[in-house]
């Protein structure tokens, strides 16, 4: 049997193809696109992808997990492809099992990139990432809510390959530009929140100056009333408390009025007394 790469007889079956098999050296000498997708491919379609895939080298400014974007290739794990020979890129989901971290429909898996080639038309699928996907079920469809920046990115790309537009400079530009408003607006709410604390500081300070002054007037009103300076202490308020108590008692032809304003005089000096 001989490889259906290099033609070198092989004695071992081992990588197979989708025509036939190929050494281990010519196994190990493809990218990993290849090797993951080995069994669907042929022979003229190794050599085709050889010619449109290599590793990666450009300067990516978009990355989730694996997957990897720059302005003109698209770069998965080791290896990048022009957006030129891209034909299509969709977003599939490989479920494994239910998550038993969240509540609701929820199941861990790997989402998968697919890409369709032009030439040769193939299409290569690489797991990108291992993750938690919410999903919803319709009938006998299944739907599944991939993350927002990566679902955008996505939907971006596959429109501006459907209009023969091979630069994702745009995207990278509106990306940008959704950075800068994000950053904008949260520098409104933090001034925003700052001129509310500032408010609500400048009322408190407000109330706290005409309390503290109102204090000061009824301290000095209580004062007045027993006829007494500071420093004092409890005896000395007790003393005249007694003595004004006496004086201007109903029965010795005072008033009610004037008792209950002596003993609030008395409760609100008797905090204030000498250490």
């Amino acid at each position: 049997m001989k490889c259906k790469l290099c033609f070198e007889t092989i004695s071992y079956k081992d990588n197979k193809i989708k025509n036939g098999y190929i050494c281990r050296d010519c196994y190990d000498m493809q990218l990993a696109c290849v090797k993951n997708n080995l069994k669907e491919l042929r022979d003229k379609e190794i050599f085709g992808i050889n010619t449109i895939i290599h590793k990666a080298t450009s300067n990516c400014w978009f990355r989730y997990g694996e997957f990897k974007l720059s302005n003109e290739s698209i770069c998965v794990k080791d290896w990048e492809i022009s957006l030129r020979d891209v034909e299509a890129v969709r977003l599939d989901f490989q479920p494994l099992y239910q998550s038993r971290l969240c509540s609701g429909s929820v199941a861990y898996g790997n989402i998968i990139l697919e890409i369709e080639t032009k030439h040769p038309h193939i299409v290569i699928r690489e797991i990108i990432l291992s993750k938690d996907v919410i999903y919803s079920i319709s009938g006998r469809n299944i739907f599944y809510k991939f993350d927002g920046m990566l679902q955008t990115i996505v939907s971006m790309l596959q429109k501006n390959l459907h209009n023969q537009v091979y630069n994702a400079r745009s995207i990278y530009n509106y990306f940008k530009q959704q950075e800068e408003d994000a950053k904008r607006e949260e520098e409104r709410k933090a001034k925003q929140r700052q001129y509310k604390q500032n408010t609500r500081n400048s009322r408190h300070e407000k109330h706290r100056e005409r309390t503290c002054s109102e204090n000061k007037l009824a301290l000095e009103e209580a004062m007045k009333t027993l006829g007494i300076s500071k420093p004092f202490t409890i005896e000395q308020l007790k003393k005249i408390r007694k003595q004004l108590a006496v004086k201007y008692h109903p029965d010795q032809g005072g008033s009610v009025e004037m008792c209950a304003k002596i003993n609030a005089a008395f409760d609100l000096l008797k905090d204030h007394v000498a250490a």
